[in-house]
């Protein structure tokens, strides 16, 4: 009965870092997102800029610039939420070793959870297609 309690942990645990977003997933230095900016290529949507370049680290970093031209901090944060949880929960749709800096533009702020979700979806798809990598291959 131990032994089961805790494999139950265990599996718990493993579930748990699969579907975490730590420090090492996120872009985190100004010089980062400065140095992103400069090299990285483009994707225009109507309700998102991904900036993307290759990293050095082997998994994909997430960065997130939401403007006050989207609205209010609540409109702000929640475009924010919902796009960390778009990527903690489908981090196999990401092109693995790349930063990809996600900016909101105006009018996102509109959309509901679920189409924000899925906008995000279809650019990344673009963006996967272009690069030919993703972590599910």
């Amino acid at each position: 009965m131990d032994f089961e309690r805790k494999l139950a942990a265990a599996d718990k645990g493993s579930v748990v870092k699969a579907y975490s977003f730590t420090k090492s997933d996120r872009i985190r230095e100004s010089g980062e997102y400065q140095a992103l900016a400069k090299s990285g290529t483009r994707f225009h949507s109507e309700y998102f800029i991904l900036v993307y370049r290759k990293s050095r680290y082997p998994q994909v970093r997430l960065g997130l610039t939401v403007s006050k031209k989207v609205g209010k901090a609540v409109n702000r944060n929640r475009v924010k939420r919902i796009v960390r949880e778009y990527f903690r929960l489908n981090r196999c749709i990401f092109p693995v070793g790349l930063d990809v800096n996600v900016i909101a533009r105006q009018g996102v702020e509109r959309l509901g959870a679920e189409a924000i979700r899925d906008h995000l979806g279809c650019c990344l798809a673009r963006i996967a297609a272009k690069t030919g990598k993703r972590d599910d291959d």
